[in-house]
């Protein structure tokens, strides 16, 4: 398989995973998805329509008492809040040049790689 083949399957099953995640945590630990009351194409709708949901959080589910629950939080900025005190457009542009940057970098780098570097490409290819 070539590298570019491996960049953009990794890339894609990352992508689809990440969203397979994100919607399950919606739909099980708030109520927001459940109020219109359709099918699974209303509630996917829903997903990518829908914004701040916190207030639609239910109780965390327990997995294990002692200690682990999953709630429902949202966070507005990147890693521990960060720039969440300015306005959403700053933070889009901001985080949109980094992920362009990030990008760009990561493929300009797949691209000199040699065919026996595959740790290297899978590695590139799960961080973008």
């Amino acid at each position: 398989m070539s590298k570019w083949r491996l960049l953009a399957l990794i890339l894609v099953t990352g992508l689809a995973a990440d969203q397979a995640s994100k919607f399950l945590a919606v739909d099980r630990l708030t109520t927001a998805l459940s109020r219109g009351g359709g099918g699974l194409a209303d509630r996917v709708k829903g997903f990518y329509t829908l914004k701040h949901l916190e207030a639609y959080a239910t109780e965390p589910k327990v997995v294990w008492a002692p200690m682990w629950r999953w709630r429902y939080a949202e966070n507005p900025g990147a890693a521990w809040g960060f720039l969440r005190e300015l306005s959403v457009g700053t933070r889009t542009a901001f985080f949109g040049l980094v992920v362009l940057a990030a990008t760009v970098f990561i493929v300009l780098y797949v691209r000199r790689l040699k065919p026996g570097q595959r740790v290297l490409q899978v590695a590139l290819s799960m961080v973008l």
